[in-house]
Formats: C-alpha cells, sequence, structure tokens
C-alpha cells in the first residue's frame, strides 16, 4: 500500500507562525503588497501553497496574470526564507509520529510518499529539521498544482517511475489533517485518513469521507492496525 503524508499539522507544527510572516513578506516582496489583513482568520489547512497566493492577491486586488507572473520569485523568495527561519527548535514532532514512520518503514509493507500543499524545497527542510527526511524521498507539492487533487496522482506516477511498482488508486491512502486532504484522496478513487491533529474535529473528518479518523497518532499500535486493515 501507498501512505500519501501531508505534513503540517499531520507530521508536524512549525511554531511562532513562522509561515504567515513569511508569506506576508513574499508578497511584500514579490508583488508590492502588504497582505496582513488578509491573511487575519485565512486558514492554510489542506491549501497549496499556489492556492494560497491565488486566494490572498485576489483579496488584495493582484490581477491574476500578475500574480502568476511574480509566482517564481514569491516561491523564491519563501523558499530561501524559511531555509533560513526555520530551525530544529521551531519544529514540534506530533505525538507518535516519530514511532509510526519507523514503525511502518521497519514493517516494509507500505511505501511512504507526500502529497502536500509546501513548496517542495520547504517540505524537505521542515522534515529534515524534524528528522524525518528519511522517511520521504518521492511526493507531490504545492508548488506544482494550486488544486490539490492533481498531486495524489503525480506522487502515485512518481513512486511507480521510482521503484518499479505498479500501485494503482485503490492501493493508495492519502493521510492528512483536513478537508481538503481527504477530498484529493476521493477525487482520485483513493482511500483517506484523517488526524485530528490540526484544529478540525474528528466528526468533520468523517463526514468528509475519510475512511478512518484518529485524534492523533499517540497509540502507534491501534494506527498500523487500522492502516493494515485498510489494505
Amino acid at each position: 500500500m501507498l501512505l500519501l503524508f501531508d505534513i503540517d499539522a499531520t507530521l508536524l507544527l512549525v511554531r511562532d507562525a513562522i509561515g504567515r510572516h513569511v508569506v506576508a513578506d513574499g508578497f511584500a516582496t514579490a508583488y508590492g503588497v502588504d497582505v496582513r489583513t488578509h491573511l487575519e482568520g485565512y486558514s492554510f489547512a489542506g491549501r497549496t501553497d499556489r492556492a494560497i497566493v491565488a486566494d490572498l492577491a485576489a483579496a488584495a486586488g493582484v490581477a491574476p496574470d500578475v500574480a502568476d507572473h511574480g509566482w517564481e520569485r514569491y516561491r523564491s523568495h519563501v523558499e530561501q526564507q524559511m531555509l533560513d527561519r526555520v530551525s530544529a527548535s521551531s519544529v514540534d514532532v506530533l505525538p507518535g509520529v516519530r514511532a509510526l514512520v519507523s514503525t511502518l518503514m521497519t514493517q516494509g509493507a507500505h511505501t511512504l510518499a507526500l502529497v502536500t500543499g509546501n513548496i517542495r524545497g520547504v517540505a524537505f527542510h521542515k522534515l529534515a529539521m524534524a528528522g524525518l527526511d528519511h522517511a520521504f524521498v518521492h511526493g507531490a507539492f504545492g508548488c506544482e498544482h494550486a488544486n490539490r487533487s492533481m498531486l495524489p496522482p503525480l506522487a502515485l506516477q512518481r513512486v511507480n517511475a521510482a521503484y518499479g511498482t505498479a500501485y494503482r488508486p485503490e492501493d493508495c491512502v492519502v493521510i492528512g489533517d483536513a478537508v481538503n486532504d481527504v477530498r484529493c484522496a476521493l477525487d482520485n478513487g483513493m482511500k483517506a485518513v484523517g488526524v485530528a491533529t490540526g484544529g478540525i474535529d474528528a466528526s468533520t473528518l468523517r463526514s468528509s469521507g475519510a475512511s478512518v479518523v484518529f485524534e492523533s497518532f499517540a497509540d502507534v499500535d491501534n494506527v498500523i492496525e487500522r492502516l493494515h486493515q485498510l489494505g
């Protein structure tokens, strides 16, 4: 089975709202606009970085073609700022995650990959600061598509090409903390597992279509057992 993990609020949390500060700084640098008021109350949950840019650009009156034209400058600035500002001391690995990842890798029954809204370089930097980068090599990233539902097939294709596997959508499970994580799985004929560590409650994740929902990954044995049952 191919397990496609989200990162933020699923595997780890970054302290001090660093991401929000960097997004605001990126907009000021790439587009010359102040989006701090538009960031108030704006949820990053389940959104790709490209979708975040599109949303905030629209709110700030930046035309779509201008937003697209400035994307590469924005991406480069945000990636460098996140690499500079996010250290091991600013990352908290969520309960049970280290043991879960270690057990899944040891058992060898599953392949682990990413489906994340993060820019690729930011994704791997966060994982490195959490000591989890060894577990994830391939995936699909929020710099590639605004629509998160475009990412799982891309991750699946990359894993099969890299490992010579023949995973099909029905062999895949998307694991995340947001409704959009669930939707991007279901949109592609994949199973979805929710974890209520990102502020979205278990009942909401369940009603959105997740096959299994955990309050957290703290009970690793139970999580492993339930994942095996999905296969």
